[in-house]
């Protein structure tokens, strides 16, 4: 696998805090994604590369935005952690 899909599904599985699934055929490689909502995301694609440019498109829809980023650089988490001190 090269650099630039590892660091893209790693990246993934750190917003999201989901389970990868990777199976990789003859014909075409297969990635899912199992989201504690219960949803399954599934990419494909014929190299792993070409999967991971399709992850980093869908990590920048306002969807994924919304759901996952946000939330870990809101202000009012980063006030909780400043009490905690």
């Amino acid at each position: 696998m090269e650099r630039y899909a590892k660091t893209i599904i790693s990246q993934f599985k750190q917003f999201s805090k989901c389970e990868i699934d990777k199976s990789e055929g003859r014909a075409e490689n297969t990635l899912s994604a199992y989201f504690k909502d219960g949803k399954k995301k599934t990419f494909r694609g014929s190299t792993w590369n070409a999967i991971a440019f399709d992850m980093a498109g869908f990590m920048r829809q306002e969807y994924f935005k919304k759901k996952y980023i946000d939330p870990m650089f809101s202000r009012e988490r980063w006030i909780i952690d400043d009490s905690l001190r």
